[in-house]
C-alpha cells in the first residue's frame, strides 16, 4: 500500500494544433492516454465520453512503431476522426490501447501469493491489446452525455513461439458534462490473452475493471477524484493465481490565464494504491 502527495506546476499553450497528442499531455505532467482532469485537450474524451460534444470535427494521427506494446519510449501508431450530425457527435478511433476502458493498471509488475492486493501481474509474456477500436456517440440535451464502446482482438500466428497466441477484449464507457460538474464511468468487461511465451495453455484473464470519477469547477479551481479497480487471474502450468489492484486519486488544480494563448496552472494531488 502506497500513498503519495504530488505537486505539479506548468505552463500550457492554447493552440488547436497542439491538442490531441499524448506527448502534449505527458509534457504537462498529465495522463498521455486519458487526458487531463482540468486542462482542455481532445484526449479527455478517452476518460469521459461526453467530451465528444465539445471536441469534434477533427482528424488526428500519431506516428508509432510496429511494437504491440504501447509506451512512452515506444509508442504504437494510433488515430481516428470525430465529427457531428445535427445535435449528435460521433467518432471512431483505432489503437488507443491504454484508454480508460482497459482499466486494469497494466503497467504494474510483480508477483506474489494468491489474492495479492495492489500488485497486478505483468502481461509481458502474453499478447497485448491489439487492433483496438473505439466508437463514440453523444449529444447535448441540456446535459451533455456521451458513450463509448471498445473492442479489441489480436492473433499472433506463432512465428516465434511455434503456437498461436490470442487476445480478446471489450468495454463500455459513459460520461456527462453538466455545467461545472462532470462525471464518468468506464467498464472493462473482458480482456483475455491466451498463450504465453512458453505455453499455449497459459492464460491472462482480467476481471471486471472499473474507472470512475468526477470533477467540479469552482471559479479558477477544479476539484477532482478518480477511482480504479481491477485484477486478473493468471494461469501458468495449470496453477491459477489471482491478483488485484486498486488506485485512488484526489486533488485540486488551479488554471489561470496569463495571455490569450497561454495558461499557468498548478495542482496538488493525493495518490493511493
Amino acid at each position: 500500500m502506497k500513498r503519495h502527495l504530488l505537486l505539479v506546476v506548468g505552463l500550457a499553450l492554447v493552440s488547436t494544433s497542439a491538442f490531441a497528442t499524448k506527448a502534449r499531455m505527458e509534457s504537462l505532467g498529465q495522463d498521455g492516454a486519458n487526458g487531463s482532469f482540468y486542462l482542455t485537450d481532445t484526449r479527455n474524451v478517452f476518460r469521459n465520453a461526453a467530451y465528444i460534444n465539445t471536441t469534434k470535427n477533427y482528424v488526428v494521427t500519431e506516428w508509432g512503431d510496429s511494437a504491440a506494446t504501447d509506451s512512452t519510449a515506444s509508442p504504437e501508431a494510433e488515430g481516428g476522426f470525430f465529427s457531428e450530425a445535427g445535435t449528435f457527435g460521433y467518432g471512431v478511433y483505432l489503437n488507443n490501447t491504454q484508454s480508460g476502458q482497459v482499466a486494469h493498471v497494466e503497467s504494474f509488475t510483480g508477483a506474489g501469493p494468491v489474492m495479492v492486493k495492489n500488485v497486478n501481474k505483468s502481461r509481458t509474456a502474453y499478447s497485448d491489446v491489439g487492433n483496438k477500436l473505439d466508437i463514440f456517440v453523444g449529444a447535448d440535451m441540456g446535459v451533455e452525455w456521451g458513450a463509448n464502446l471498445s473492442i479489441s482482438t489480436f492473433k499472433d500466428e506463432g512465428a516465434v513461439t511455434g503456437f498461436e497466441r490470442t487476445q480478446t477484449g471489450y468495454g463500455v464507457g459513459f460520461g456527462v458534462l453538466a455545467g461545472d460538474l462532470e462525471a464518468y464511468a468506464d467498464l472493462a468487461l473482458k480482456d483475455k490473452s491466451k498463450g504465453s511465451a512458453t505455453a499455449v495453455a497459459d492464460t491472462w484473464d482480467a476481471k471486471l475493471g472499473i474507472n470512475a470519477g468526477a470533477n467540479y469547477k469552482l471559479r479558477t479551481f477544479t476539484f477532482f477524484a478518480d477511482y480504479k479497480k481491477g485484477g486478473i487471474d493468471n494461469t501458468v502450468a495449470a496453477v491459477d493465481t489471482e491478483y488485484k489492484a486498486t488506485e485512488i486519486i484526489a486533488g485540486v488544480a488551479r488554471v489561470m490565464e496569463i495571455a490569450s494563448s497561454s495558461r499557468w496552472f498548478y495542482e496538488v494531488r493525493w495518490y493511493h494504491n
